[in-house]
């Protein structure tokens, strides 16, 4: 992700989970936070992610293939604005490679990131106005917006948004110990390979989340940027935190790992950063939910996967369109 040279590119490696890749190329299961908070927060929304959507990218697929596909990559605008800064900071890092004097390589690392920002948004704003969400929705394509939530009356206010919410964002980072850490650690400490760090457990692949990861002083870091309106309760130990510390204990031992992170709350303008070391995630628990998940695709039927008994999280799931339509006498392909 450091090289990529638009937004494009850079969106559709960025915030498609790298397993979701693997299994449409490879057939191969994977593990990983995402796929395992979706099955537990609706077996529904899990069969239509993982199964019904497979095939959609065909013109000649179902129209509920289709659907389920385009709606597979509905992006929030939360998960928009998070990619665009550790993409940008990704980027930006080359430019305090030579810098020694602490200060400068704040500056420089701080005009940087929002240069690299600025572009994003660019090549966003352009592919938005050209159809490109309705062309192509793995490369861009929001929640707000398909749906017509009224968050955004269009293309063009989800954009100025975004520029808003940023322009804040950055006025409130470099006093943050999270910026300054990053600006800080030595080049040779990050880990900025094109694939995600992923890792095998006994033969099941495991991928963590793309975040910002580096290796310095007996730790292994990772930098997460959230922009929620609240911060997300964490999904215990099987969580992206739980399973990026047993990476660490696996991949290098004898260093911990250390989540740094900063959450932006945008009504409040708001932001706060916590520092701590996650407990690693069991390895019991990782396959006994993968045994879960694997037993269910023996037969993946639709009937076969429920729907979730809290209603409330109807409301903002992204296959709120498909569900609908299969609940109100649409059809689905039997397997």
């Amino acid at each position: 992700m450091t090289d990529h040279p638009d937004f494009d590119r850079f969106l559709l490696q960025g915030t498609i989970p790298e397993e979701e890749k693997q299994e449409r190329y490879t057939g191969v299961f994977s593990f990983s936070s995402y796929k395992y908070s979706l099955f537990h927060f609706c077996r529904k929304a899990w069969y239509f992610h993982y199964i019904l959507a497979q095939g959609g990218w065909d013109r000649y697929a179902e129209d509920s293939s289709r659907q389920a596909y385009k709606e597979k990559y509905l992006l929030s605008f939360s998960a928009f604005l998070s990619g665009i800064v550790i993409s940008s900071i990704k980027e930006s890092l080359p430019v305090i490679r030579e810098e020694e004097k602490e200060e400068k390589r704040r500056d420089a690392l701080l005009d940087a990131v929002r240069f690299h920002a600025s572009k994003h948004i660019f090549y966003a704003n352009n592919f938005l106005r050209e159809g490109g969400m309705e062309n192509d929705p793995r490369k861009l394509s929001f929640s707000d917006l398909y749906y017509r939530t009224g968050r955004f009356e269009n293309t063009e206010d989800l954009i100025e948004n975004s520029k808003d919410v940023l322009r804040g964002f950055f006025l409130d980072l470099p006093e943050t110990e999270y910026f300054r850490s990053i600006a800080f650690l030595p080049s040779p400490a990050w880990h900025l390979a094109g694939k995600f760090p992923s890792f095998s457990l006994d033969g099941l692949p495991i991928y963590l989340a793309p975040c910002l990861y580096a290796l310095s002083g007996g730790f292994f870091y990772r930098f997460p940027v959230y922009f929620h309106d609240h911060p997300q309760k964490e999904d215990g130990l099987l969580s992206a935190d739980g399973l990026f510390g047993l990476y660490a204990a696996n991949q290098y031992p004898g260093h911990r790992g250390k989540i740094h992170c900063v959450y932006y709350q945008e009504q409040e303008k708001l932001l706060t950063e916590k520092s701590f070391l996650p407990s690693p995630a069991e390895k019991e628990n990782i396959f006994s939910a993968a045994k879960e998940m694997m037993e269910l695709m023996q037969d993946p039927q639709p009937e076969n996967f429920s729907y979730t008994e809290k209603k409330e999280r109807c409301s903002f799931c992204r296959f709120r369109g498909i569900c609908h339509k299969l609940q109100n006498g649409g059809t689905v392909r039997a397997f």
